[in-house]
């Protein structure tokens, strides 16, 4: 029908031809406002009427805004993800005007993620469980974790390609709290209040973790800007950005952290009434070394506090070397977004968003 050379970008008007047709969904994936993929898929076998995933039509063109081969990265995170809640499988049947496995498919898995198919016209289960857990790229560790506590390594990537927690939470998670397997599937129930409570206080910090990143991503010049986290212990990430990053603490003090000097953050989620009584606790006794900046990061609690009570404050952390660092979020405000994440996370019987990102 095409001649050969002809791009995915040529093909899109097949896409009309499943417009409306009944048991056919177009999806597409867009970067900001650029129209990267679009497949034409069904949770049913069009020809026996049983469940089975199927693609018809799978097209993805670069854009030299992004990364090359993010239009196919994120065309199969999308169709394994949909498979994943729509049928509980990541198993997935090229038909139609796809009736083999596209070769863009086929290079990426096999160049960038060393998995290749053994069948021309379907990728299986194993298969696309196998390269869904390496598109989302959690670590070894992470994942010796996830099997070490019973816990779906699919179910975990999926949180993670949802946007629910992200890579560096869920390995938190997983190493921090009793029972993480829980938190995946949508928090303890109401009437378990002293299991909803502990979870509380672990995914508090899981949230705190991402706003400290935020912070520095917003006060970073360079929008390609990148940070790696790592997580120190149960309440410390040490954040290290590609370039300077400056960042305002409380009172009229600043911080600059760098490649070689990363910021070693401190989290503490609390209210007026506990940064009263724990903050100087909370603040580490050690001065900071020639090799880290230390910042404790406080919800806006803190400006709740007296006057004399925030004194006192900034005298210790000025003596002890450290910068407070307010987040935008209230300690109320942390709690309603970790209820709203628990939400999302308690049924994969929900529609996939397009992702941002």
């Amino acid at each position: 029908m095409f001649p050969p050379g002809t791009t995915d970008a040529d093909r899109l008007s097949l896409v009309k031809e499943y417009a409306g047709k009944s048991g056919w969904q177009v999806r597409r994936f867009c970067q900001e406002d650029w129209l990267l993929h679009v497949r034409v898929c069904s949770d049913k076998d069009q020809v026996r009427r049983t469940q089975r995933y199927e693609v018809a039509l799978f097209l993805a063109e670069d854009h030299w805004k992004f990364t090359k081969d993010s239009a196919v990265i994120g065309g199969l995170i999308l169709a394994l993800s949909d498979a994943y809640h729509q049928l509980g499988r990541m198993e997935l049947h090229f038909v139609g005007h796809e009736p083999t496995i596209p070769a863009a498919i086929r290079r990426v898995a096999a160049d960038r993620f060393a998995v290749t198919f053994r069948n021309q016209s379907e990728i299986s289960d194993d298969e696309g469980r196998n390269l869904y857990e390496r598109i989302t790229g959690l670590t070894d560790q992470t994942l010796q974790l996830l099997d070490d506590r019973g816990i779906s390594r699919q179910r975990a990537c999926f949180i993670v390609q949802r946007g629910i927690w992200s890579r560096d939470q869920v390995e938190f998670l997983a190493s921090q709290v009793r029972f993480p397997e829980r938190l995946f599937q949508g928090g303890a129930p109401d009437e378990f209040r002293i299991s909803r409570v502990s979870d509380l206080v672990y995914l508090r910090i899981a949230v705190m973790g991402e706003r400290a990143r935020t912070v520095l991503e917003l006060n970073s010049d360079d929008e390609t800007e990148i940070l790696n986290v790592e997580w120190v212990d149960g309440a410390t990430v040490r954040i290290r950005p590609t370039s300077a990053v400056r960042v305002d603490a409380l009172g009229s003090s600043s911080i600059e952290a760098t490649r070689q000097k990363p910021l070693v953050a401190l989290l503490a989620p609390r209210s007026a009434a506990d940064y009263a009584r724990y903050a100087a606790a909370d603040m580490p006794s050690r001065t900071a070394s020639n090799g880290e900046v230390i910042g404790m990061f406080v919800t806006q609690d803190i400006y709740r506090m007296s006057v004399e009570n925030i004194d006192k404050l900034l005298a210790i952390a000025a003596a002890r070397n450290v910068a407070i660092i307010p987040v935008v979020d209230s300690l109320a405000e942390l709690d309603a977004e970790i209820e709203r994440r628990l939400d999302r996370a308690a049924s994969t019987n929900r529609e996939m968003p397009e992702r941002p990102d």
